[in-house]
């Protein structure tokens, strides 16, 4: 198989999927062993390492692996993103791309011709349609929160409607990864409340997820892994009132916490309100987060979870000694 025609022999499905992994920039590093060997590290909410060697000619893939899971062809998105980015940097190597020539012919077109140009590609890669139309809108505004919430939904519900008798892993790696994306979008809002709002929301329908899939491929505790990364991090660079803008950020929390799933999830639970306990130095966030801890470690007694019972009353001794201590400094 040849760098300059692999789409032709890779399943449409597959392309799509390692097309929107480059164009989302999901190669983290590049390791050129030799000439013509490459090591590729993947990011997304697990790591996984690519492998090409390529001929002589720079064009034939000699042999290529990744070390995902996946078994299902012989090639997966990862190495169809490794394979747009050697091709992409192929042709710049090789001068295949005259830019210059490019923007001059390009600048003759009129506008319905650079449109019907756009819709064309849109139409070949329908994974490239966000990037295509958002990539040099610099003015870009995002949805309300009810959008996002949506998108949220229909994505799920896309996976669910289209295996009515349930996904596999594969099929739930492939969920994930979409998700993933949207995690990516939520990372890119401003404002406290939209943001803690949408991540949170994002938090709860994961954990409904997982009650009702088998993860056996861990892909929905990476998930959630790689959203709480980023949770601590916006709660820990909230600046300005801090005081009432954490208050804020436990009240959101409250309010997604009234979901019946996390009960179901109490384990997930104690992670979540875990990631905040190093951060509450203001009286009134910290007050808010304790009643939430005691509201939970109830719900544990009903449920005669005693083990999670004991994770809240160890986070609660937690706080209340570190910041009485940190009073009497």
């Amino acid at each position: 198989m040849r760098l300059t025609n692999f789409e032709d022999e890779i399943d449409p499905t597959i392309l799509k999927r390692g097309l929107d992994y480059h164009r989302r920039e999901k190669i983290a590093t590049v390791d050129k062993r030799s000439e013509n060997k490459f090591t590729f590290k993947i990011a997304g909410t697990k790591r996984y390492a690519v492998t090409v060697l390529l001929e002589e000619d720079s064009d034939t893939i000699e042999s290529t692996n990744c070390t995902c899971p996946y078994d299902w062809g012989p090639y997966c998105k990862h190495q169809v993103a490794v394979f747009y980015y050697l091709l992409e940097h192929k042709s710049e190597r090789s001068g295949m791309i005259n830019y210059e020539d490019l923007c001059l012919r390009l600048s003759r077109f009129y506008k319905n011709e650079l449109i019907g140009l756009l819709i064309a590609q849109i139409k070949k890669y329908p994974a490239e349609k966000e990037y295509l139309l958002n990539k040099y809108y610099d003015q870009r505004n995002y949805p309300d929160t009810t959008y996002i919430k949506r998108e949220i939904r229909e994505v799920i519900a896309y996976y669910f409607d289209t295996h009515p008798d349930g996904i596999n892993a594969f099929q739930l790696m492939d969920l994930t990864d979409d998700l993933g994306e949207l995690i990516d979008t939520t990372f890119r809002i401003k404002g406290l409340v939209f943001y803690f709002d949408v991540a949170l929301y994002l938090y709860t329908e994961i954990l409904i997820l997982k009650t009702f899939t088998t993860d056996s491929m861990g892909s929905i505790d990476a998930l959630l892994i790689y959203l709480l990364r980023d949770v601590k991090k916006q709660f820990t660079s909230i600046q300005g009132d801090t005081d009432k803008s954490k208050h804020i950020v436990m009240m959101i929390t409250e309010q997604a916490m009234e979901a019946p799933v996390y009960i179901k999830q109490m384990t997930h639970t104690v992670i979540l309100l875990n990631i905040f306990k190093d951060h509450l130095v203001e009286q009134k966030p910290r007050i808010k987060y304790l009643e939430l801890i005691d509201q939970t470690m109830e719900q544990c007694l009903t449920e005669n979870d005693k083990v999670n019972y004991e994770r809240l009353n160890e986070l609660k001794r937690y706080v209340m000694k570190w910041y009485d201590n940190q009073s009497m400094e």
